[in-house]
């Protein structure tokens, strides 16, 4: 609210009232409608007053900058115009405020401050100059967040110094962590730990981080099992399974230090330290992909007893929404069954019924056939993995000789099959193996209709395409394996692919989690209050410790910031009165707007 001075309030009660503009640019040139002499000397040059307005629309959030125009005379006065006073030196960019006069005032502090702005723009003819002010409401009000950076004098990798720390509200997917400086004096006196955060202030969880490769997120494993198997023999052997840990607001991580490189000595290990994978700048990730159906065959092969050569015949195997095969399907997410239909370049014996024969087949007409085969290959492919440049592949020994290092996979299955004797003798079981391009895993026990097959390692990680078959990998080659059965279908209620690698060189990924954002008390909201005591937190995470035994690092101090205050309307308008009955000052209102016109043309 506008506290109007005491003169200019009780000249504006009467009926008569005479208002008049002054105008102050840069404490040095004044200027009027008239000749005035109130603490400074007011020349009359002031042309036309344009008129200011700003507006605040409340539900969108839009503020507009409160602006004028103004009007002069180009004339000379006491030898001068101003037009050269106005650029001797520049105006541009200064101050310029506007009172307004009453008929009893004896100084300035008698007027009423309608405006103060800052020269934007200024335009001249032969008689005219116009000037052009603006507010700076929206260069105060405007932030750039996050507003807090990173520090560049602390041990940390170069590209998170001077970095923006991220803010977080809600729950985000794959929020951006960077690492930082949350232990105060401990990581400038060489912690053994990176500290990483989505956020300086009290979050409500952290989970799942991860690397981006290949434009893949890949969750980094809380436990480097796979390096601890990989590394056995080699200069590594020592290190820790842990890869992080969650503390508070921040992931922390073994240290990379040069220290830990591999020499051209021969030695028995890496420094002996106590540390994990991210240690050595390695990371160990996994990814669990969904797959899509990219075809499949069913090869039938039969002989005459005449003692002719085999017969090969090979059927298309399709995806169907149904059972009965009418509706083609190209997602899994259908539930889909696979099946074959087209049966129509076999000898009808093998068609009827239309049973799909997985191995030898011994009582389908013997008079006429004999050796009787079924082998089916069903293809798949997998979402992308992470670039094979990036995997880990050997690691130095200790007589300095190189281990290859190998990645590990399995698939996670959902399988429902009709399997019917009707044709067969003996096991009536499809034996299906899951194919790989170089390892292979059996899907054991079909009838429990979900599982996950053993693990396997493998030099090609970064391959997509598999299978479902009746091979199985051996001794560095494809072996059929022997089985006897018959299908009608194979329903696919699940199939992922499930794939862990080590990575090289940590140091260089950007890190991310999956967080629950800010709050500020212990029930776990955000209040936009802080009352999340250093007291509480410490309660809260008191106890963290490691397999090792070595308690967690504590923050030196809690980081705790209000949060920006959301300005209200009122807080924004510029000085301006409350409504009066005055010429030329109007005041407008609506539900929407809340905005005024402070003073029309005089």
């Amino acid at each position: 609210m506008l506290e109007l001075p005491q003169k200019f309030q009780n000249d504006i009660q009467g009926k008569d009232t005479h208002l008049i503009p002054l105008i102050n640019i840069d404490d040095r040139i004044y200027l009027s409608t008239n000749k005035i002499s109130l603490d400074n000397n007011y020349i009359p040059l002031v042309k036309d007053l344009g008129s200011v307005k700003e507006s605040i629309d409340v539900a969108k959030k839009n503020f507009k900058i409160s602006s004028v125009s103004l009007s002069f005379y180009n004339y000379e006065y006491n030898d001068s115009y101003l037009s050269h006073q106005l650029f001797t030196p520049s105006v541009m960019n200064k101050k310029m405020t506007i009172y307004l006069k009453s008929q009893s005032a004896d100084s300035i502090d008698d007027c009423l401050l309608v405006y103060s702005g800052y020269i934007k723009d200024i335009k001249e003819n032969a008689d005219l100059v116009s000037i052009e002010i603006e507010d700076r409401t929206e260069s105060t009000l405007h932030k750039d967040l996050p507003m807090e950076f990173v520090k560049d004098d602390i041990d940390l990798p170069d590209k998170y110094k001077n970095k923006r720390v991220p803010i977080v509200y809600g729950f985000v997917d794959k929020a951006p962590c960077v690492y930082y400086n949350l232990y105060g004096s401990a990581l400038e006196n060489g912690s053994t730990k990176y500290s990483i955060t989505p956020d300086s202030f009290a979050i409500g969880s952290i989970t799942n981080p991860s690397v981006l490769d290949n434009d893949i997120y890949l969750t980094i494993r809380e436990n480097a099992t796979l390096f601890a198997s990989q590394s056995q023999d080699t200069l590594y052997a020592s290190g820790v399974t842990e890869q992080y840990y969650i503390f508070y607001n921040m992931i922390l991580v073994d240290k990379y230090s040069e220290v830990n490189s591999a020499s051209n000595e021969v030695q028995t290990s890496i420094g002996n330290t106590d540390t994990s994978p991210t240690g050595y700048n390695y990371v160990e990730v996994e990814n669990t992909s969904d797959v899509v159906f990219s075809g499949g065959s069913y090869n039938l092969y039969y002989q005459l007893n005449d003692g002719l050569s085999f017969e090969k015949k090979t059927i298309p195997i399709k995806m169907y929404k149904d059972i009965e095969g009418t509706t083609p399907s190209t997602d899994l997410a259908d539930e889909p069954y696979l099946d074959v239909k087209d049966f129509s370049n076999v000898p009808e014996v093998f068609a009827n019924p239309e049973y799909w024969f997985w191995g030898n087949n011994d009582v389908v007409d013997s008079v006429n056939y004999n050796n009787i085969y079924g082998e089916s290959l069903i293809n798949f492919e997998a979402k992308d993995f992470c670039s094979e440049n990036s995997v880990l592949k050997t690691l130095t020994k200790n007589d300095n000789s190189e281990k290859e290092i190998k990645s590990l996979l399995s698939l996670e299955w959902g399988l429902e099959a009709e399997i019917d004797p009707i044709y067969t003798t003996g096991s009536i079981l499809p034996n299906l193996r899951f194919k790989w391009v170089d390892a292979s895993a059996g899907i054991n026990d079909i009838y429990s209709n979900s599982g996950e097959t053993d693990n396997r390692t493998t030099k090609n990680i970064s391959n997509n395409l598999f299978s479902i078959g009746q091979r199985q990998f051996y001794q560095e080659s494809w072996n059929l394996i022997d089985q006897n059965g018959a299908m009608k279908y194979l329903k696919v209620k699940n199939l992922k692919l499930k794939r862990t690698a080590i990575l090289k060189d940590f140091i260089k990924y950007d890190i991310y989690a999956n967080v629950s954002g800010r709050v500020d008390n212990i029930a776990g909201t955000y209040t936009g209050t802080p009352q999340f005591t250093s007291e509480e937190r410490q309660n809260y995470y008191e106890g963290r410790t490691r397999e090792t035994g070595i308690t967690a690092y504590k923050p030196i101090k809690a980081p705790i910031k209000a949060p920006i205050q959301q300005v209200k309307p009122t807080q924004i308008k510029p000085v301006i009165a409350k409504p009066l009955a005055i010429t030329n000052l109007k005041i407008k209102k609506d539900s929407k707007y809340q905005w005024l016109v402070l003073f029309g043309k005089m």
